[in-house]
């Protein structure tokens, strides 16, 4: 699941993947905007809660950390219930880093990549 290290919402905290908890630190809103973007918000109300993921710059390799700026994605479909999450340009996607590494960053697309696939928990709406 995609998760806010430690749970600690703090700008520049680590965004992970880590086995299913149940916590907040797992728990994330999709927002949908004019246009058909989307952010993706925390679902952690803490002190600095209800924050986003974003990479500091827009770059093959960055990692994804938490933050009060939101930044855009577009949500491709791309299976029965799996979706790519890509920046709004449709360069770079949301990535595991590998299966030995729980970092996530954003990356090149890569269609038939399996790491840069996702599911939501319930199910997107219309889909």
């Amino acid at each position: 699941s995609l998760d806010l290290n430690g749970n600690i919402p703090q700008e520049g905290q680590k965004i992970q993947i880590w086995p299913q908890n149940s916590t907040t630190a797992q728990v994330w809103v999709v927002n949908q905007h004019e246009g058909g973007s989307y952010s993706i918000q925390s679902g952690n109300e803490g002190d600095s809660g209800c924050g986003f993921f974003y990479a500091t710059k827009q770059d093959q390799g960055e990692p994804v950390v938490y933050t009060r700026l939101a930044w855009l994605w577009n949500i491709k479909h791309v299976s029965d219930d799996e979706y790519r999450l890509q920046t709004e340009d449709g360069q770079y996607a949301l990535t595991v880093t590998s299966d030995e590494d729980d970092t996530v960053m954003i990356d090149n697309v890569q269609e038939n990549l399996d790491r840069q696939r996702w599911k939501f928990d319930p199910p997107l709406p219309g889909n």
